[in-house]
């Protein structure tokens, strides 16, 4: 029981100073903080179940079984080898996003083989059945609950990191987004003016060079669709976000989906998946004519 309560202490700790890293460490494309966090629960909430079911019991008398039988364990009987190896595999594959959905997978079978043996040491350890040495004062009570616990745990937190693989690639916060679509909209109404027409059908795209990136960088989170009513009766703009996660993981993130209109009206609401603005979503934004003129006058020159 002490070598569980160390290695949910050091993993414990471990998370604390992994989240607590500086963004640009992070920056080549990092995993998303759903992955990390299910990467360093998973051992963590296997330690504490194994300890619940009474599992580390039998762990020991069942290795002492192997040793007297001239086997040795599958795994090392250090516990030191055990949490430097689960350290070093969690910083290696904290800098980049795919290997971190393979050392969640490993994490995963690991915590998933460990709740099957505890739910099979339960159904041998109930009373009339004959059971090995090993298996000797089992509490099947304690440890058929614990393992069927486990075991969908462990599915669902391995398929944290697959769902969320490429996800941090072409993520942009919603402060950025923002901006962009803030810009996107004043472009779009300075144009319209300009022109003294009804907007075109394809949107306005400002030509600024340093936009360049953060703008294909919206068009590959955001279906930009463009509403014109005709002739002196305005438009509207959806944009909305197109990628999340797959079912159930993308309701553990959100996206800011935006409906904008000719009066300079920023509208946004909070979805789960594609899903464009109501009409009726609040207002969160707001053009001044001030920032109109301005582009208009970039736009002279």
């Amino acid at each position: 029981m002490g070598g569980g309560v160390t290695v949910a202490r050091i993993s414990f700790l471990t998370s604390i100073f992994v989240l607590s890293l500086s963004e640009s460490a992070l920056a080549n494309v990092p995993p998303s903080p759903q992955s990390l966090l299910a990467l360093i629960s998973i051992l963590p909430i296997m330690i504490l179940l194994t300890l619940l079911g009474g599992g580390y019991a039998i762990l020991k008398r069942h290795n002492q079984v192997l040793i007297q039988s001239g086997k040795k364990p599958f795994l090392p009987r250090s516990r030191l080898l055990k949490i430097g190896g689960a350290i070093i595999l969690i910083f290696i594959s904290i800098p980049v996003d795919g290997p971190i959905a393979l050392v969640g997978l490993l994490f995963g079978i690991v915590a998933l083989v460990r709740g099957i043996k505890m739910v099979r040491w339960g159904v041998h350890s109930f009373p009339g059945r004959e059971r090995p040495p090993y298996l000797e004062g089992a509490n099947p009570v304690r440890l058929i609950p614990a393992g069927f616990i486990l075991i969908p745990v462990a599915l669902f937190l391995i398929g944290v990191p697959v769902a969320y693989v490429g996800y941090s690639t072409f993520y942009m916060s919603n402060a950025t987004v923002d901006k962009l679509v803030k810009d996107l909209v004043a472009y779009q109404i300075a144009h319209s003016r300009l022109n003294k027409m009804e907007p075109e059908e394809s949107i306005y795209i400002f030509g600024r060079k340093q936009k360049t990136w953060e703008l294909r960088r919206l068009q590959w989170n955001y279906e930009i669709e463009l509403d014109s009513a005709g002739q002196d009766r305005g438009f509207k703009i959806h944009l909305t976000p197109t990628r999340f996660p797959f079912f159930p993981y993308n309701y553990f993130t959100s996206r800011p989906s935006y409906l904008v209109d000719h009066a300079g009206d920023i509208r946004m609401v909070y979805v789960h998946r594609k899903t464009p603005c109501p009409s009726d979503a609040p207002v969160v934004m707001r053009l001044g004519n001030d920032e109109i003129q301005q582009i208009l006058s970039k736009m002279h020159q």
